[in-house]
């Protein structure tokens, strides 16, 4: 079969306050207009556990989640497309 090429930005608001402002984004890469319409993004906290969810739909050129963290606060980002899960970890 043929791959998906997808490309996850996560941006960054420097706090004024104690709390970090998170921007992240995904978008089809390569030749897609679109992302596959059944790609899931879940963001999990530190155990593990979904904290927000979002899937593609049939025209969805972007995927958007907005949220807020604590300085050294561990997430991880899940995308599930069909039978395939790739989780990426990150600490703020």
């Amino acid at each position: 079969g043929q791959g998906v090429v997808l490309l996850l930005q996560v941006n960054f608001q420097p706090p004024d306050t104690e709390d970090i402002d998170i921007f992240m984004r995904l978008y089809p890469a390569g030749d897609s207009m679109y992302l596959p319409p059944d790609l899931q993004v879940n963001l999990l906290d530190e155990s593990g556990n979904s904290c927000m969810k979002a899937q593609a739909g049939q025209t969805n050129d972007k995927i958007q989640i907005d949220f807020s963290c604590q300085p050294e606060e561990r997430f991880s980002v899940r995308l599930k497309l069909g039978d395939i899960s790739i989780t990426e970890k990150f600490i703020i």
